[in-house]
């Protein structure tokens, strides 16, 4: 079965990182945090968004 994802991002860092996109409106929106050598799969409605940009934060401790 085919997953309804179609773009992956992996954590290479040796520390968790939160994945981000911009939507429309210019708010960025938190689409998930990923851990240290993880692979995540990009819901499609953050892929298709208009602005088409992602950020990558390494989240904070504590």
């Amino acid at each position: 079965m085919q997953s309804a994802h179609s773009f992956q991002v992996q954590n290479h860092l040796p520390v968790p990182v939160d994945i981000y996109y911009k939507d429309a409106s210019n708010g960025t929106k938190l689409i998930s945090p990923i851990q240290p050598g993880a692979l995540y799969s990009v819901p499609l409605y953050a892929v298709y968004e208009s602005t088409g940009q992602f950020m990558f934060r390494p989240m904070k401790d504590g």
